[in-house]
């Protein structure tokens, strides 16, 4: 009975989690139907696209965490456990930040290449680039912590990484709800409302949780982690806004 209910807290906890970046990505959709218009729900999906595709990108990449961060556990090998959550980290970071620059900068001519056909008014697209921009740094942020959220699975740890992120989404409909109802902001008030809440989250609360969890220091994270990756993304990034 005790091994079933730590299956079930387990299984519960996993499942919070990626239903709640499910609800993340695709409520927009249902919230932008219901209050705004079906024809508008295609601007923002395609919008969001690019920030999809980083993001399935990224899990495929790292999912080969997990068994190894359980592997190691089961040997106490903490050592290891925070060597390889530094360099899954390390490794993400130097996928998104230059991904998510691209986006942010390049992400209006990205769309106008793709769908400028189908969208001939360029304040179309211009408003789309402008969502993009805006919900590539709310998902950036939370992708650099995807590996993090990993590490803690491999231990059995994730259940606030599982709590925190379906708070994210129910944030996210709350307050996207609320922008188009009572301010009527629109495909740009729904953007914003997706990208305060993961700032919050996923740019705070989650990266202070994993250090205490992990006993990492502010200073460790950055000489590890932030700063090679940053370094290694400055001729990428460099490019980028040539």
């Amino acid at each position: 009975l005790r091994l079933l209910r730590e299956m079930l807290a387990y299984g519960i906890n996993t499942f919070l989690y990626a239903m709640g970046a499910i609800i993340i990505y695709k409520a927009s959709d249902v919230v932008i139907g219901i209050f705004i218009g079906t024809a508008e729900i295609s601007q923002f999906a395609i919008a969001a696209a690019g920030v999809l595709l980083l993001s399935q990108l990224l899990q495929a990449f790292t999912a080969a965490i997990k068994p190894a961060v359980s592997d190691l556990d089961a040997r106490d090998d903490e050592s290891r456990v925070r060597q390889i959550s530094f360099l899954t980290q390390k490794y993400s970071l130097l996928l998104i930040i230059p991904s998510g620059c691209f986006l942010v900068a390049m992400g209006r001519e990205f769309l106008w290449v793709w769908v400028g056909e189908e969208f001939q008014d360029p304040a179309v697209i211009g408003g789309m680039g402008t969502i993009l921009a805006i919900l590539t740094v709310g998902h950036c942020l939370r992708l650099a912590q995807h590996s993090n959220f990993l590490v803690l699975v491999g231990r059995g740890q994730h259940r606030a990484f599982g709590l925190f992120t379906a708070l994210t989404a129910l944030l996210c409909v709350s307050a996207s709800v609320v922008s188009v109802k009572v301010f009527n902001l629109g495909l740009l008030g729904i953007a914003w409302s997706n990208f305060l809440p993961m700032v919050l989250i996923s740019g705070v609360v989650l990266p202070i949780y994993f250090n205490l969890k992990m006993k990492i220091s502010a200073r460790e994270s950055i000489l590890n982690v932030w700063w090679p990756a940053l370094l290694g993304c400055l001729p990428s990034v460099a490019m980028i806004s040539i």
